[in-house]
């Protein structure tokens, strides 16, 4: 996932949006424009690319993965596990899996 800053979109009235519908979607696809479009002054709908709706939606799923209290349990002990050298290293699992390769051939 790259790195996404999300920024205040952009204020549009109805109106205006239903008027430059193909310009706000290209915009918002090509360009990362996020659009906040409003009815009568007040907020209905956003409109954003839909790479820009993936990351966001990346990005939730991150957040809510770090919060879960069983993911930190198993980051602590994968950190302790890491420090007490109980892995190994990336190399080890080329080892293993060449090993296995073989076994299998």
């Amino acid at each position: 996932m790259k790195k996404q800053s999300f920024k205040m979109p952009k204020k549009i009235k109805a109106a205006e949006a239903r008027i430059k519908f193909g310009e706000v979607i290209d915009t918002a696809r090509y360009a990362h424009n996020q659009y906040l479009v409003t009815k009568a002054g007040k907020p209905m709908v956003v409109i954003l690319g839909i790479e820009d709706y993936k990351d966001m939606i990346d990005m939730i799923d991150t957040m809510a993965e770090q919060l879960d209290p069983k993911f930190q349990e198993e980051l602590k002990t994968s950190r302790k596990e890491y420090e007490e050298k109980k892995v190994g290293t990336i190399e080890d699992i080329y080892k293993t899996l060449r090993r296995k390769e073989k076994y299998l051939a």
